[in-house]
């Protein structure tokens, strides 16, 4: 969990995070 909150915190502060945030659930997911 500590690394998905850095994940989610680093998303956080920038501004292509969608794109990204897309990506890593696709990962998480599959």
């Amino acid at each position: 969990m500590s690394q998905a909150k850095f994940i989610e915190d680093f998303l956080s502060a920038t501004d292509f995070q969608n794109p990204v945030e897309v990506s890593m659930d696709t990962q998480l997911e599959d």
